[in-house]
């Protein structure tokens, strides 16, 4: 993307397609400018925010259910875990999309709590996203995360208000840019795709 100015479907090492939706790579380039193209550290940067990110939701999450210090053990317990110590140094949109599903799931909490205002939308946004990270994936692992909540019937009406709002419509954003990518790179890049 940094040499090339391929935004809509980036190409590895510039000669096959990239097998994942291009979120991270744009995240990659952004935080590349400031030090004038990318670095090991500036391409990896989203990952540890990402990390960072998680962990910050947690404690938040953790503090409105229960209390300050519940929210600090939960968040110090998913910060220091091996996974995310280890995705926080990769160059890999894993950290990302586990950002983006903690995010749906967080707007869940909110929705649950009775803080509805402006959660359909969070979730919704974090949904669409997610598929600009791992495809398809991402938004099964969300709307599954709040599915699976309805097992618990209180769970139930937060879920119902979320999943069936009007916000539903960011899903858009991703539709799009699966089709610039159909323009972009046709039929191989369908095909490398699915074999993927």
């Amino acid at each position: 993307v940094w040499q090339r100015g391929n935004w809509i479907l980036p190409t590895a090492q510039g000669t096959y397609f990239a097998t994942k939706p291009p979120l991270y790579t744009w995240l990659a380039v952004i935080a590349s400018a400031p030090a004038g193209g990318p670095t090991a550290f500036t391409c990896a940067l989203p990952s540890a925010l990402c990390v960072l990110g998680i962990a910050a939701l947690v404690f938040v999450i953790g503090r409105e259910r229960w209390d300050n210090r519940t929210g600090i053990a939960a968040a110090w317990i998913v910060a220091t875990s091996h996974t995310l110590i280890t995705l926080s140094v990769h160059v890999r949109p894993d950290a990302l999309l586990g950002l983006l599903v903690t995010l749906a799931l967080f707007a869940m909490h909110r929705a649950q709590l009775g803080r509805l205002r402006g959660m359909p939308t969070l979730f919704w946004i974090a949904t669409a996203l997610s598929a600009l990270v791992k495809g398809p994936v991402g938004p099964l692992l969300t709307i599954a995360g709040a599915l699976l909540l309805t097992i618990v019937e209180h769970w139930r009406p937060a879920v119902r208000a979320i999943l069936c709002s009007g916000a539903a419509f960011w899903l858009c954003v991703p539709i799009v840019w699966f089709g610039l990518a159909y323009i972009v790179g046709g039929k191989a890049y369908i095909n490398m795709t699915l074999s993927h």
